[in-house]
């Protein structure tokens, strides 16, 4: 799955603002997307997703390094300078993205609420 949405992300000749995925058991709650036009023009996030592409600007934004020392299952960098970051892998979704979130800057999703 992971070579898939790098394979789509980059194929792309204009790269999208973002890219990210929730996980099942988030609320489909329109007022808390992890991206809106505001965080995007300040490259940020609103808080971070289970899965997130960080492109070039959020990752001048946040910090490569930091970035890529985030403590989460998956990091991987791409060859753009953007960063593919997944919290973690369980897919019985009880485990959350609260220190990945705190590690990098943002709020987690479970603190939006």
């Amino acid at each position: 799955m992971l070579d898939i949405l790098t394979f789509c992300y980059t194929a792309t000749e204009k790269r999208p603002i973002a890219a990210y995925s929730t996980t099942p058991d988030t609320p489909l709650d329109l007022r808390k997307q992890p991206i809106t036009a505001e965080s995007a023009a300040n490259g940020q996030l609103t808080y971070l997703p289970w899965l997130t592409i960080f492109p070039l600007e959020m990752v001048r934004s946040y910090g490569k390094e930091t970035i890529e020392s985030a403590p989460a299952w998956h990091v991987e960098p791409l060859d753009d300078g953007s960063i593919l970051v997944v919290c973690h892998n369980d897919m019985e979704w009880d485990a959350g993205c609260q220190d990945v979130a705190e590690y990098i800057g943002l709020p987690s999703y479970e603190e939006m609420g």
